[in-house]
């Protein structure tokens, strides 16, 4: 009996994991203007704050020695170059407030990975209870998406415009299907890794996302799951026939191939019993074609934003402030309500970074993406079995996609997209490091101080 708890115990993930998966995405609020963003910050800092006060308030020396140990990985260097120079850029802000709120959320994230790391390195938040965890995440994120398209399908034709009204949970349709996305791959790999009905939960949940992927017209998901494909099929294809220890795996993809396309025909035959299926044709279009609507409007806002960045190369407009200076570089053309519209962001990561806090955070950026996905390269070519070789395939497929939003989006201002890449991160890190790493001896000076920073810092953010 005991021994039977003992495992049931290490086969549920811990509290933080399991509130910062299933509880932190439901956190939605009407009494904000924008109903997912606030609320969930505000809680994403309560929740990371409470855990690192419990370091701080324990005795034990190896918790805390294990924690600082989980930061060997040379991504976490990337990670603090990029916030130092984004630090940097706050000097140099016209507004310093916005400055100071866009760096502690950096910083927030970088403590939230080093957390994940150390989480992610115990027995309890193995590979596979991680993915249990996401599976439910899927099913019940699913499960509201098809409820809000039949509620607004009921009252009418369900065309492009009427798929705005389905957000689940989320502040618009689009960060939806993002978001499904990035659920993805885990929910794939449970078809294959897991074991009876959670084989079947996943299966379930894999469907589902991939018949919404399809009728919500989302075209950043639609160019994701290209682009990810391709990607990941290069890599199965060069890993999996350099070595001997898989077994048949053209047979295995050419059955996922056959799978795949079958639900994206029959989503297309369910989106024809209540919409007109040109539209997804006019979406295609619209992928290869920047010259109209909001691919226009893109264009318009990385140009503008080029601009701005070259008129501050080195420390940017600072962090936060892209906002505030872009009206300066006059207003949007191509929409009727350009002079009264107040752009937020230039839906483009990469260029947010380089406009905000100059090219040396710009670089130390892009850095943390090409060191994990060198880190994946590696830990395919020692992958020891078929679901190592599986997870790191999909640890690229989810990170490739979420490339494709940093390049057409906004998922860096997004706190659950932000929680899924640092998860995604800190899985590379572990699936590169393995054990954790060799403890550093610390002083108790040392410990309380950096502990104390970081609490005041949190309590700041919270509080700002």
């Amino acid at each position: 009996m005991k021994t039977l708890l003992k495992n049931l115990a290490q086969s549920i993930p811990s509290p933080f994991i399991i509130l910062l998966l299933l509880v932190l995405p439901f956190i939605y609020s009407t009494r904000v203007p924008d109903p997912s963003l606030t609320p969930r910050l505000l809680a994403l800092n309560i929740l990371v704050l409470a855990v690192v006060l419990g370091f701080a308030f324990r005795r034990d020396e190896k918790a805390f020695l294990n924690l600082t140990g989980s930061v060997s990985h040379p991504l976490f260097g990337a990670y603090a170059g990029y916030l130092f120079f984004g630090g940097l850029s706050v000097l140099f802000a016209v507004n310093a407030r916005e400055g100071i709120y866009d760096w502690t959320r950096m910083m927030l994230f970088f403590i939230l990975l080093i957390l994940l790391v150390y989480a992610l390195k115990s027995k309890r938040n193995n590979r596979e209870s991680v993915v249990k965890t996401i599976v439910v995440l899927a099913l019940l994120l699913c499960i509201r998406g098809f409820y809000e398209v039949f509620s607004v399908s009921s009252t009418g034709a369900f065309d492009h415009q009427a798929s705005y009204f389905i957000r689940a949970y989320s502040s618009n349709r689009n960060l939806f299907s993002q978001f499904l996305f990035l659920c993805f791959p885990f929910t794939a790999y449970g078809v294959t890794a897991l074991k009876q009905a959670w084989r079947v939960a996943s299966a379930i949940a894999a469907l589902l996302i991939l018949v919404l992927s399809v009728i919500l017209l989302t075209r950043s998901v639609w160019v994701a799951f290209a682009l990810a494909f391709i990607v990941t099929f290069v890599l199965f294809l060069i890993f999996s026939f350099k070595t001997t220890k898989f077994s048949n795996p053209v047979k295995k993809l050419l059955f996922y191939l056959v799978l795949f396309f079958g639900i994206v025909g029959i989503s297309l035959l369910i989106y024809a019993q209540f919409g007109d299926l040109k539209v997804f044709r006019e979406q295609l279009y619209w992928i290869g074609n920047y010259k109209f609507g909001s691919s226009l409007e893109r264009v318009g806002l990385w140009q503008k934003s080029l601009q701005m960045s070259r008129n501050n190369p080195l420390t940017g407009v600072g962090a936060g402030n892209w906002k505030i200076c872009f009206p300066a570089y006059g207003m949007m053309t191509g929409r009727p309500d350009a002079a009264t519209t107040f752009f937020q962001r230039p839906h483009n990561d990469f260029i947010w970074v380089l406009a905000e806090n100059g090219i040396f955070a710009f670089l130390f950026y892009v850095l943390i993406f090409f060191l994990a996905f060198r880190s994946m390269v590696r830990a395919l070519e020692n992958a020891q079995n078929t679901n190592d070789l599986l997870f790191n395939l999909l640890l690229v497929f989810g990170l490739t996609g979420y490339l494709v939003f940093a390049l057409l989006s906004f998922p860096r201002e997004r706190i659950e997209h932000q929680v899924f890449l640092h998860l995604y991160l800190a899985l590379v890190v572990v699936s590169a490091s393995g054990k954790l790493t060799k403890e550093t001896k610390l002083s108790k000076f040392t410990r309380l101080t950096s502990l104390g920073f970081v609490v005041v810092l949190l309590l700041f953010a919270t509080l700002l």
